[in-house]
């Protein structure tokens, strides 16, 4: 009997096993197909990219050829010789000042080089000297503006060739007043080489005509054609033609009635510019404007709009101001922007925009139910409750999109304290929106459009039931509807 109860129990526990087994393997298949099911799905839904909402801004500019105009007058030599100016590029001058000389062509060569040996002797005993009494603080301040000057200019000189006259001119400035300094110690050797360079200098004086300034401002030592060009006799033309520049240098002989230099006045200048007349339908004359300047790294500068006229196609806008003129003391013709909008707010991509209609439901129809919030529709002898999504609303009325439960012309219910009265939906309304997908499936927000450009829109913040800051925006709008579920992909 015993050999029996064992075979039988032996047989009952693998039985058991195999039991254990079929089900381990079919638990094993259904969560095999599973799986294989769930990527299958997971694979057919669309993988929508998205963006992150963050702050951002926009400007719009309009870029055009602006021409600068100035107070100036070009200097005539009174008679011929060799030209000695008194001031370097860009210095300023008051009204009546001496602004140089003009010296015989004969007798400045021979007294010139006698000069030139004397300054030398003098400026080599100088520096032979470790140090000095008086000036030292003086001289070293002007070794310093030769470096600072030689250091600033190297790469204008690399774009510029006219800058290395200017350059040049502003050395040899420096350098006499360094020279001057040297020879107000004198003792020895010296003295006798200061009074030396005296009486040079006085021959040369005796023998020179000075040339006084008529008017107070900065010294150029470039023409180019323009100087007589004003804000009332501007053309069309000028804008077509091309600056004739002519670079000035002292220590050349010059002609009798050839211009030297010109005196430019530092109170007043002016831009000039042409712009269609979209752009500059609302402005006036007064209005403060900011001109942005590419070629001087965007630097603004603030004018006021001093003239507005008619030009052939265009409107002539001349732009004044009394500031930073000296920047541009050789500029003729620049490029000038102008800064028609600027828009701060929420920065989305102009793909994500879709627009959308929506019913428009006076919150007198709205009733609660539990936590829902619906309408009561009317339908022939039924009334119905509809729960609905509000995407936006007002004072008076919500927004809600229309499906296959709520349409255009249903009639809903309002209760008025125990009276019930009937409410036809008329009218539709239609705004700009993006779909948000930061639940895991696409919801339409409204947005409030600022300003845009070819990529970017900017929207306002704090638009109820609106986009906020860091949700995740769906880049194109057409690849999604209402509340689809979303495979998300950043």
């Amino acid at each position: 009997m015993e050999p029996q109860k064992r075979r039988k129990k032996k047989k009952k526990y693998k039985k058991a096993k195999q039991n254990r087994i079929y089900i381990g393997f079919f638990v094993f298949m259904s969560l095999l197909f599973y799986l294989f099911g769930s990527a299958w799905t997971l694979a057919k839904k669309p993988s929508i990219p998205l963006e992150i909402v963050t702050l951002g801004s926009i400007e719009q500019k309009y870029t055009a050829q602006g021409l600068i105009l100035r107070n100036e007058q070009i200097i005539l030599s009174p008679s011929e010789g060799v030209l000695n100016c008194f001031y370097a590029e860009g210095e300023k001058i008051g009204k009546n000042s001496s602004l140089g000389s003009i010296q015989n062509k004969e007798f400045f060569s021979i007294v010139k080089r006698q000069l030139a040996q004397v300054d030398q002797d003098i400026q080599k005993i100088q520096e032979e000297r470790k140090e000095f009494l008086w000036f030292q603080k003086d001289i070293n301040q002007l070794n310093d503006k030769i470096s600072t000057t030689l250091l600033n200019q190297n790469q204008v000189i690399k774009e510029d060739f006219y800058a290395i006259y200017t350059l040049k001119d502003q050395i040899q400035h420096y350098m006499d007043q360094r020279n001057q300094l040297f020879i107000l110690e004198p003792k020895g050797r010296l003295k006798d080489l200061v009074t030396e360079k005296m009486q040079y200098e006085n021959q040369l004086q005796q023998n020179s005509r000075l040339i006084s300034a008529p008017i107070s401002g900065l010294i150029s030592y470039q023409v180019d054609g323009f100087e007589s060009v004003t804000k009332e006799n501007i053309t069309l033309e000028h804008f077509k033609t091309k600056p004739d520049i002519l670079q000035l240098n002292q220590g050349n002989e010059i002609q009798e009635n050839k211009p030297i230099l010109k005196i430019v006045e530092d109170t007043v200048w002016y831009i000039s510019s042409l712009f269609p007349e979209e752009v500059a339908k609302e402005w006036e004359i007064g209005k403060q404007i900011t001109l942005l300047f590419p070629e001087q790294n965007y630097f603004e500068i603030p004018f006021i709009i001093d003239t507005i006229k008619p030009l052939e196609e265009n409107i002539l806008v001349v732009f004044k101001s009394q500031d930073y003129m000296h920047l541009f003391l050789n500029q003729r013709f620049m490029d000038i922007q102008v800064l028609l909008e600027h828009y701060e707010g929420l920065k989305i991509s102009n793909s994500s925009i879709t627009q959308k209609t929506f019913l428009k439901i006076p919150k007198q129809c709205l009733i609660q139910s539990g936590k829902e919030t619906g309408v009561i529709r009317i339908a022939g002898e039924e009334s119905i409750f509809l729960p609905i999504t509000i995407t936006y609303e007002d004072e008076q009325s919500v927004y809600v999109p229309s499906n296959n439960e709520l349409r255009q012309y249903d009639t809903l219910m309002i209760q008025k304290g125990g009276q019930q009265e009937k409410f036809t939906i008329e009218e539709i309304n239609s705004s700009y929106g993006v779909y948000i997908a930061n639940q895991g499936f696409a919801k339409f927000k409204k947005i409030e459009i600022l300003g845009e450009n070819k990529d970017y829109t900017i929207i306002r913040t704090g638009t109820p039931y609106g986009v906020q800051i860091y949700d995740r925006v769906i880049l194109d709008a057409n690849q999604v509807k209402d509340n689809q579920f979303l495979h998300k992909s950043s």
